[in-house]
Order: C-alpha cells, then sequence, then structure tokens
C-alpha cells in the first residue's frame, strides 16, 4: 500500500510541476500539499498532521475538477489509498 502511495504521490508531483499558472488554486498550494503528503510517507505515525491532509484534499479536488481533472484523479487516487490504510 505504501508503494502505491508513494506512486501516487510522485505522479501528483510531476503533474503540479507541469501546472499553468492561474489556476483556482496555485503551484505553491499544490506544492505544499506534495510536500504534506510526503510528511506522511516519512512519517504515518504522525496521525494530527493526517487528519488535516485528508480534511484539504477534497476542497483541492473539488477546486481543480474542471480546469486540472488529471490532478483532481490523483488526489481521488490518493483519497482511495488512505481510505484503504484505514485512514
Amino acid at each position: 500500500m505504501k508503494e502505491k502511495m508513494e506512486q501516487s504521490v510522485n505522479k501528483l508531483r510531476e503533474q503540479v510541476a507541469n501546472m499553468e499558472t492561474g489556476s483556482a488554486i496555485n503551484k505553491s498550494e499544490m506544492a505544499q500539499l506534495v510536500d504534506d503528503l510526503h510528511h506522511h510517507l516519512e512519517h504515518p505515525e504522525d496521525r494530527e498532521h493526517l487528519k488535516g491532509l485528508t480534511e484539504k484534499i477534497p476542497e483541492f479536488i473539488a477546486k481543480l475538477e474542471a480546469e486540472h481533472p488529471g490532478i483532481a484523479e490523483t488526489l481521488n487516487e490518493i483519497m482511495v489509498i488512505l481510505s484503504n490504510m484505514g485512514i
């Protein structure tokens, strides 16, 4: 499960790097989200940090669905992985 999560986070990192400016969510916000996800991979015991992430991700998905469907799809994948991990 961790390997799948790492793959999804790396995929998201690449998508964010290729993101155009002027989006509903800017690149720096997305880069921070990727960093937060990476933090979770390295510190899975940090439940408080993870709780904040699981609250933020659906907001990002809603804002990105129309403009960046690929990024929204990757975020959905990450939410499913977290859910399967019992989070």
